[in-house]
């Protein structure tokens, strides 16, 4: 028998489940692909009129980490060690970091657009490539001698995988430091993290929070730590908030009090934020400074996406169809955020080549996004699932 989710207000244990968290992290997952698609037009330059600050996806999926692994896990600080925590993150993180690094050394050799310095892949060394291939699968930068293409990216053969570098910080610091803190300590850590990302937005060229992923300049790998620990100790920090609300919850059913609804369309309302929030225009006028930008971005960062995220996980329970589209939206998120990039590159040769607009192939644009959502689902099914599996069992996980 299908099982119906009651219209009545969810309980604390229904609240657990956070669906729209789910499908937020979907969502999120289209956007950074539109974005980059958008780049290969305007080659991601500020004044770009469409979705000009769709980087600051980014900083809402580091958020999110935050509060997932405060939620998942505080409670569990005296009975998961560190070793099992390591295995777990292993078996969800990496199995998918190997595939989309193998598949585009296929690929990128079909690409060459000779206008904007982009060197083909097939004109490579072969050893050059076997050491690539390698320190992607282990989740290691790449050194400038190594990498080829006009894009100075950390990861050449997959470039969103600068991502991933900074999320197993966020993960490391968590299971060693940030569990044992107080909230007290965790609150005046979020708020001198949040003084560090406004300097340096403000002190940046574009006064824009965009950076972290490439190797041509020294202030990146700091820039990239700012970015990180600002949403993710605020994420903590709203996971705390939100656990104490649980408990009180709790307490208040044991008595027989009714818990509120929560927010209606709490998804719908958030993605429409998220999605206006992207679309922002450049705020840096001809000959000005970019404070106003920069005071945007650091706004976004620290303000906006808390109360996003807020919006969220105080939401009413969704509907049985949309549970069911949440939860695969989330499955296929981060499987989506891993694939996408070779159809970017593609792209970003194509229109190089051929001086093409964004009247010409936005059409393109959607059919890509499509390509990748399916081929996100299809990795996720025939070999993500298997291979954790495989591998949860012979770790012990």
């Amino acid at each position: 028998m299908e099982k119906k989710v009651s219209d009545k207000p969810k309980s604390i244990e229904q609240r657990k489940q956070l669906y729209s968290l789910d499908g937020i992290r979907g969502l999120c997952g289209m956007c950074v692909v539109f974005y980059h698609l958008v780049g290969t037009i305007y080659h991601y330059q500020p004044y770009t009129k469409i979705v000009n600050h769709g980087y600051l996806i980014v900083d809402f999926f580091y958020l999110i980490t935050g509060f997932v692994l405060g939620y998942a896990y505080d409670k569990k600080k005296t009975s998961l060690s560190a070793w099992s925590f390591v295995k777990r993150r292993f078996v969800r993180l990496q199995p998918l970091v190997f595939l989309t690094s193998l598949v585009p050394t296929f690929f990128l050799r079909y690409l060459n657009a000779p206008s904007i310095g982009w060197v083909n892949y097939g004109d490579v060394p072969v050893l050059n490539r076997v050491v690539l291939l390698i320190l992607a699968t282990l989740n290691i930068p790449a050194p400038k001698s190594l990498v080829y293409s006009a894009n100075p990216s950390m990861f050449p053969l997959n470039p969103p995988q600068w991502f991933l570098v900074f999320a197993y910080i966020g993960n490391i610091l968590y299971i060693a430091v940030l569990r044992y803190c107080r909230t007290s300590v965790l609150c005046m850590c979020a708020a001198i993290s949040a003084m560090c990302t406004g300097y340096i937005t403000f002190t940046s060229e574009f006064g824009y929070v965009n950076g972290g992923f490439l190797l041509n300049d020294r202030k990146m790998a700091p820039f990239g730590i700012v970015r990180l620990m600002t949403p993710l100790l605020i994420g903590q920090v709203i996971s705390r908030v939100y656990q104490k609300q649980e408990m009180k919850l709790k307490e208040e059913e044991k008595k027989g009090k009714k818990s509120s609804g929560g927010i209606r369309f709490a998804f719908w309302i958030a993605s429409a934020c998220l999605i206006l929030m992207s679309k922002v225009p450049y705020l840096r006028k001809e000959g000005e400074s970019a404070y106003r930008n920069a005071a945007f971005d650091t706004a976004a960062v620290t303000i906006i996406e808390p109360l996003i995220l807020m919006v969220i996980i105080n939401g009413c329970q969704p509907s049985q169809w949309e549970c069911d589209l949440f939860v695969w939206m989330g499955k296929m998120s981060y499987p989506l955020f891993l694939c996408h990039h070779i159809f970017v590159d593609f792209m970003f040769c194509w229109v190089a080549n051929n001086n093409l607009t964004f009247d010409y192939v936005w059409i393109m644009f959607v059919g890509i996004i499509v390509l990748s959502v399916a081929l996100a689902h299809f990795y996720e099914i025939y070999f993500n699932e298997p291979v954790q599996k495989w591998i949860s069992t012979r770790l012990h996980v």
